[in-house]
């Protein structure tokens, strides 16, 4: 699911135990429907008997099913358990990593300063583990807020950190992450040339770390970045690659939020029908699921009327 990942320090297994082996990502996508109850229920289970390295590890592992299935309410909970595991444990790095997700859940919801105070908490906890990676995460987290808030100098100053960090201890994938928001927060300040530069960068990357969901999420701001500067052809393109990308993964959340985007860029271009049809299909994809941009899309639908002239 995850394959580049952060990776966190597990106790070694029980003799006799072996790890049950998943072949590729659709295998473990389905193991992870599967198992999804059963999981929420090991990890209630786990901070009640006092396994509590299993109840903040195991929420850890979920973010990337969770998220890209649009499952944020049972993300929530189980971040909360994990969140006081980490801290009966005092372990800085259980609880730098749970600050950092929960923050994710709160920008989902649009609470977005409330995002900002989880991963300032975050950083504090990574900077007394020592972690490195962890603190650039965090930067990186903060920049994504920042920028949401139009704080663009702000996000861009957090990005470099990031960028600063994942050089420093080598994390490559995190290196390729803070590129493409070095690039966004480039953009949206006006230097376009900049903007473009560090999300092909950052596309590149991803492809050389074989992470196809990095990839669509560079392609996503290159494309973000495209639609700023009027390149309305450019960003549809780099939206439907980044669309194309996320539904092969299984990520919903993901092919949603690019067609929500595409659909914006369209109305942007002079297009209001063939905006209609790609929000009409994000909506599709992600039923009932509320985030505030979703919401934003559907009250459009709805007070639209349904005869609109143009492409």
């Amino acid at each position: 699911m995850a394959p580049v990942g952060h990776p966190i320090e597990l106790a070694a297994a029980h003799p006799g135990v072996s790890p049950e082996q998943v072949a590729d990502h659709e295998e473990a996508l389905a193991w992870f429907r599967a198992e999804h109850q059963v999981l929420l229920a090991v990890i209630s289970q786990a901070a009640a008997e006092g396994f509590d390295a299993h109840a903040w590890q195991l929420p850890w592992t979920l973010r990337s099913y969770l998220d890209g299935q649009g499952h944020w309410q049972d993300w929530a909970a189980v971040n909360e358990i994990a969140l006081a595991a980490a801290a009966r444990l005092g372990d800085h790095n259980g609880l730098g990593w749970t600050e950092h997700r929960i923050a994710q859940v709160c920008s989902l919801s649009g609470a977005v300063e409330d995002g900002i105070a989880h991963n300032t908490r975050a950083l504090a906890h990574f900077r007394l583990a020592g972690n490195l990676a962890g603190q650039g995460s965090g930067h990186i987290g903060l920049s994504i807020s920042l920028g949401r808030l139009g704080r663009h100098r702000a996000a861009l100053g957090h990005a470099r950190q990031a960028l600063r960090l994942f050089r420093l201890c080598g994390d490559r994938i995190g290196l390729a992450y803070a590129l493409h928001l070095t690039g966004l927060a480039h953009a949206r300040l006006g230097d376009a040339r900049q903007g473009r530069v560090r999300c092909q960068e950052a596309v590149d990357l991803y492809r050389e770390l074989g992470d196809p969901g990095g990839v669509a999420d560079a392609w996503h701001s290159l494309a973000s970045v495209h639609h700023q500067l009027g390149d309305y052809e450019e960003a549809v393109a780099c939206y439907q690659q980044a669309a194309a990308i996320s539904g092969e993964l299984g990520d919903r959340w993901g092919q949603a939020y690019c067609l929500i985007n595409l659909g914006d860029t369209h109305e942007a271009a002079g297009r209001p029908l063939t905006a209609r049809r790609a929000w009409q299909q994000a909506l599709e994809i992600i039923g009932d699921v509320h985030h505030p941009d979703a919401d934003r899309i559907r009250a459009m639908l709805d007070a639209e009327p349904a005869a609109v002239s143009g492409p």
